[in-house]
């Protein structure tokens, strides 16, 4: 039996010993089978605590990413080891869509027929390949869980399908099914945010605790000002972007923390947190270490799942972008300071 791979290749199989070598293993006596389709490093994160709700004593993964950042590597190795199967396929952004959802799906193979699970467990339901995998396997319960603000936010993909044509024959041609009936499936969704509206009815919500810590400030350390990176040129203008630094070189900002998509790095002047792999809320829990946390961003995920651990949250919106109206509202229900530029 070969060991669990740590230093994932573009495509590798890793066959892990048996056991509880990730700590995931709950205490109960059903022996309970599930395949694990994941995205990213923030999904194999939330992923553990679901394996432990669920009773999961054996699970095979599949880990699909497009940018192969040390922050995926780092999350698949950690799954891996806990895994009867690991695979890590990895396809670099393509000029076109398609080719990268054609090569996941070479990359999967076997993957595309009924394996016998008793569960799969995924929480990309709008990405093609995951979805055509969950899809046929047809006998296996299917539970899903958090990807981040799009769970919550009513106009996003999880809640309104906008595909084009090109889009809805991309889905047929590699087999997944329309969101819809993915929805209507779902036997249990897993949250962090339980005050919003989900992908699901109420009875059909779990929740999960998110990230605690037992600092509450109150160490007279003082405050450390984290600004949360993001992709912006995907989601920001110029101008936007422009503004953006202007205000962030106006604040006390200690670290900046770059996402793992994140090409064109703000210049602020200040320097990049050393993550080590982690995904942001985990590198910034432990560099804070006494400190109190003040987290500035975007529409980040980062800025809501430290609700709970930082002390300050500021989230940072545009006047001239109409979807700031809609995000101000979810943000202030979520007691995050607003600020508008």
């Amino acid at each position: 039996m070969m060991e669990a791979a740590t230093t994932p290749q573009r495509t590798s199989d890793a066959l892990a010993s048996k056991g509880d070598a990730s700590g995931l293993t709950p205490p109960r006596e059903e022996r309970r089978s599930a395949l694990l389709l994941l995205r990213t490093p923030f999904q194999a994160w939330i992923a553990e605590q679901v394996l432990r709700a669920e009773g999961v004593l054996e699970y095979a993964l599949l880990y699909f990413t497009q940018h192969d950042s040390a922050e995926d590597r780092h999350y698949f190795s950690r799954l891996a080891e806990g895994s009867e199967l690991a695979k890590y396929c990895y396809a670099p952004v393509q000029p076109f869509d398609i080719l990268g959802h054609l090569d996941f799906r070479w990359q999967v193979g076997g993957w595309y027929r009924d394996r016998g699970f008793d569960l799969v467990i995924l929480a990309s339901i709008d990405s093609f390949v995951p979805n055509a995998i969950a899809r046929r396997q047809r006998s296996a319960t299917l539970v899903t869980f958090d990807d981040g603000t799009g769970n919550f936010h009513s106009q996003s993909i999880y809640h309104v399908d906008r595909l084009n044509r090109r889009g809805r024959l991309y889905r047929r041609m590699l087999g997944a099914t329309d969101l819809k009936s993915t929805r209507v499936r779902i036997a249990r969704h897993y949250t962090l945010y339980p005050q919003f509206t989900n992908i699901v009815d109420p009875d059909r919500m779990r929740t999960l605790a998110g990230w605690q810590t037992d600092n509450d400030g109150s160490t007279g350390e003082g405050t450390r000002n984290y600004f949360i990176g993001a992709p912006f040129e995907e989601v920001l203008t110029a101008n936007q972007m422009r503004l953006f630094e202007d205000y962030l070189r106006a604040q006390k900002i200690d670290y900046y923390v770059q996402h793992p998509r994140e090409r064109t790095i703000l210049e602020i002047g200040v320097p990049l947190l050393d993550k080590r792999g982690r995904i942001a809320e985990d590198a910034i829990m432990m560099d804070a270490d006494g400190f109190r946390i003040h987290v500035i961003g975007w529409f980040s995920t980062v800025l809501f799942n430290l609700g709970s651990t930082a002390q300050r949250r500021t989230m940072v919106l545009f006047r001239d972008d109409p979807r700031s109206a809609h995000i101000a509202q979810i943000a202030e229900q979520a007691g995050c300071e607003t600020v508008f530029l």
